[in-house]
């Protein structure tokens, strides 16, 4: 009765921490040695799947290295997942001008991009940047930059 206690099994899942990976990862052991799968294959972890770290994603350091422990003595480099999401930070602005007049947008580069935002409409802005002595900022979730002096920033 005293092994089933000590396994991972009988854990509840509240000692774990769900981890999403964000780049294709090895599964390593305790000695930094690749783990096998049956096949004589390289166990490999695909990109965009969600791992099960033990002790709430605690971050265990093995020679230098930072991983997860994903069961016993299994580790998946932290470099490779992502435990929380980014916050989103952007800031509100409003486009001057009369409702529905139409504001020129540009690409990164500072050339017009054919498109437009709107008078008297609020948008999200995500950063800043000065282009050929202008400044803009960027249009939160696309790349599509506004004129700096076209909006008003709201605070």
């Amino acid at each position: 009765m005293d092994q089933s206690s000590s396994t991972g099994a009988t854990e509840t899942s509240s000692k774990f921490k769900r981890i999403r990976l964000t780049h294709n990862a090895y599964v390593y052991t305790k000695s930094l040695k690749i783990v096998k799968h049956k096949t004589h294959k390289n166990t490999l972890l695909k990109k965009g799947h969600y791992i099960k770290a033990w002790n709430k994603g605690k971050i265990v350091t093995i020679k230098g290295k930072k991983f997860y422990q994903i069961g016993k003595n299994r580790f998946v480099k932290v470099a490779n997942a992502v435990a929380k999401k980014a916050k989103k930070s952007y800031v509100l602005a409003v486009v001057k001008g009369r409702k529905n007049h139409k504001v020129r947008v540009y690409l990164e580069n500072g050339k017009f991009a054919k498109k437009y935002v709107y008078g008297q409409k609020t948008y999200k802005l995500a950063e800043k940047k000065t282009t050929k002595g202008k400044t803009y900022y960027r249009i939160y979730g696309k790349k599509l930059w506004v004129c700096a002096n076209k909006i008003d920033l709201k605070k």
